[in-house]
């Protein structure tokens, strides 16, 4: 597979889509609505770098990983 601006462009609308960080940010709020605001800092960057680990993850080993299943 190539790495042209044309995948990469596709490949990060896919990924976006697939995250919805739009779509998720009223359940963020409704969630930790009653929490200071250092809480909700630390929860986001807590599900960034999760979801980062994930991503990563599959990239590198994902066709290992469903081999393997």
């Amino acid at each position: 597979m190539s790495l042209d601006i044309s995948t990469i462009i596709q490949s990060s609308f896919l990924l976006f889509i697939i995250t919805d960080p739009l779509g998720n940010v009223p359940i963020y709020y409704n969630v930790t609505r009653a929490f200071q605001k250092d809480k909700k800092n630390k929860i986001i960057q807590q599900a960034v770098l999760t979801a980062v680990a994930i991503l990563v993850l599959f990239g590198v080993a994902g066709n290992k990983i469903f081999d393997y299943f």
